[in-house]
């Protein structure tokens, strides 16, 4: 699988269109599907810097896992929180709890992008308007 072929699964797995994710990467539209499979250096930045939760080395080499793993020291806390102790169904817990955690950080990834990609819109929106009135 190329590094294109593995930002396409991400995205994907965000459930964004090509084109949001494009926009909040400070990427031009239609960079990743024209690209032939290989990602410039710079490209690689700002997806870092605009998508935290992806993991990097799985993305340039495919090992590892795509999204970085949350901190055990985190998952430990809420065990103990949730049972008084880190053995037996306090694992199931803490098991349960980062999953869920997990799939609210994704929800939230991807809200925030959709709120950005959105902004912008407005953005132009009222640039437009401005415009049109001052031409008027």
């Amino acid at each position: 699988m190329t590094p294109k072929e593995r930002l396409l699964k991400f995205i994907a797995y965000l459930g964004l269109p090509v084109s949001v994710f494009e926009a909040k990467s400070g990427m031009s539209n239609g960079y990743i599907l024209n690209s032939k499979g290989s990602i410039g250096s710079k490209t690689f930045e700002k997806i870092k810097n605009s998508y935290p939760e992806l993991n990097m080395n799985w993305l340039i080499t495919g090992e590892d896992e795509m999204i970085k793993k949350i901190n055990t020291v985190s998952n430990a806390i809420i065990t103990q929180q949730g049972t008084g102790n880190v053995a037996g169904n306090g694992n199931k817990v803490a098991i349960a709890c980062s999953e869920e955690l997990r799939e609210a950080q994704r929800k939230i990834a991807i809200l925030e992008t959709t709120i950005s990609y959105l902004e912008d819109k407005l953005k132009d929106k009222e640039e437009i308007i401005e415009l049109l009135r001052n031409k008027n």
